[in-house]
């Protein structure tokens, strides 16, 4: 099974590679001046569908910065709308949230089988849930580089009354179900985000949270990048944690597109 989903992967990252038609005449050229970074993007995730052809401007953007493409569908999403069937019946012990991060380090695994990817220049991006897994995918995997996501979380113990808080993950959309048993108790929960940010540290990170964020309490998302700051400047690396705050609703516009090819482009060289 393992095998299989890697084949998939590379199977996607090499009709990403072809669809694009970047020309090179032997894989030493490719290597010589393509690729040398890669983004495994998740947008937030549909339903019905998989990614929106609105991205195509993103994905040429990316690609113009010589940096390949691998996007994924989440399970349960998209294209894998019949994988997430069931799923806590089969898994009564896992969570989906569980699997998705799982299935993101999977696909690094098979990208490390990739010739011309430079495998120390993996990087991890996302918008929505995407975001959210973008982010727990690089606090537990050391091999991404890097992570940039947008409206991609707000903290769990101090969630307002306006925002959906654990109940998103719990009740929602069944991500972790038993952070449930965590309601009127949010003060115990053993891990919140300023923690899985600071966890990422000294790794070049970027959070985009938008003003109007209805998901989200933006007051508590920005101090929870100001604590993770600390502990990226007591690694010396200060600039490495970027936050970017627009006056937008949340819905991954194209200011917020470019935020993150500009975020990119600007680490690609490291």
């Amino acid at each position: 099974m393992f095998k299989y989903i890697k084949f998939l992967l590379l199977a996607l990252l090499i009709v990403f590679f072809k669809s694009y038609q970047i020309k090179a005449q032997t894989e030493e050229e490719i290597r010589k001046n393509y690729l040398q970074e890669l983004i495994l993007l998740q947008e937030q995730p549909s339903s019905y569908d998989s990614f929106d052809s609105r991205l195509n401007s993103l994905f040429e953007d990316i690609l113009s910065k010589g940096v390949a493409i691998l996007a994924m569908d989440l399970i349960g999403y998209g294209t894998r709308i019949e994988a997430g069937t069931y799923f806590y019946e089969r898994y009564p012990h896992w969570s989906k949230l569980g699997k998705m991060v799982t299935d993101t380090r999977a696909a690094v695994d098979a990208l490390e089988d990739v010739e011309f990817i430079d495998k120390d220049k993996i990087y991890a991006a996302g918008y929505s849930l995407g975001g959210t897994v973008s982010l727990f995918t690089a606090a537990l995997e050391p091999r991404i580089a890097g992570v940039g996501v947008a409206s991609a979380f707000t903290p769990l113990r101090t969630a307002s009354d306006h925002v959906e808080g654990l109940k998103a993950y719990s009740h929602l959309y069944g991500l972790i179900p038993r952070l449930g048993f965590f309601k009127e108790n949010e003060n115990r929960i053993p891990v919140d985000f300023k923690e899985i940010l600071s966890t990422i540290a000294p790794r070049p990170m970027l959070v985009i949270a938008p003003e109007l964020d209805r998901h989200a309490d933006h007051d508590q998302v920005k101090q929870s990048v100001e604590e993770a700051q600390v502990i990226y400047n007591s690694l010396d690396a200060p600039k490495n944690l970027q936050f970017r705050t627009l006056h937008e609703f949340n819905h991954f516009t194209d200011a917020q597109q470019e935020e993150l090819v500009k975020w990119l482009d600007g680490i690609a060289g490291q």
